[in-house]
């Protein structure tokens, strides 16, 4: 769906009316998504709506605690023109505080100091840096929050509160993050590679382990 495709990507092209439907229910799942991560009937009804794994999780996990400092409008739509062929108006709709807003900001920032556009190459390389940061210390917390929460269970199940069944869905469950921010980091890596890589070096990207 689009609602699945803007999670994904944060800024999308379409026509003028479809980004004003979507705006709506864009607004509609980040207040449901607002206090999901620790919620079940909040993740179902987002289960519901986004229809890849991926999505889900990076809206729990990235844009829902990022738009806590936002108090309105956490989207925006920007008329972008007409269409070729039927002329219907185009725009985009976007996420505030996404990656390519931060890039445009900051071109035009240097555009107004130096009247030069800086480097795309650097700057992504800035970008997937101060990320491969961000996702490293919030792979640590998750890894740390798993084991405490994993020493609780298995405390409940000695005492007779909780069941082996129940702590291992729980387990399962709040692995989640974990895997979640591991897949991030391999992805902010392989673009690192892919940005300090020689164009002929046949050498490819090995993920890790």
């Amino acid at each position: 769906t689009m609602l699945t495709q803007l999670v994904q990507h944060e800024r999308i092209r379409t026509t003028h009316t479809k980004a004003k439907f979507l705006r709506q229910h864009m607004e509609k799942l980040l207040t449901i998504a607002k206090d999901a991560e620790g919620s079940i009937p909040a993740q179902r009804r987002i289960q519901g709506i986004l229809t890849t794994e991926f999505a889900r999780k990076k809206l729990i996990l990235e844009i829902a605690p990022r738009m806590k400092e936002v108090k309105s409008h956490r989207t925006r739509i920007v008329r972008l023109g007409t269409r070729k062929g039927d002329g219907a108006p185009v725009s985009y709709i976007e996420l505030v505080g996404n990656e390519i807003e931060k890039y445009e900001k900051a071109l035009a920032k240097q555009e107004r100091e130096t009247s030069t556009r800086p480097d795309r190459k650097e700057w992504e390389k800035k970008i997937f840096g101060e990320e491969k940061e961000v996702f490293l210390t919030k792979l640590k917390q998750a890894k740390d929050d798993l084991k405490r929460l994993t020493s609780e269970d298995e405390a409940l199940v000695l005492s007779g509160h909780l069941t082996k069944e129940e702590a291992e869905r729980r387990k399962v469950i709040n692995f989640q993050p974990v895997k979640f921010f591991q897949a991030k980091l391999k992805q902010v890596e392989h673009d690192l590679f892919i940005l300090n890589k020689d164009r002929y070096d046949p050498i490819k990207f090995v993920p890790l382990n």
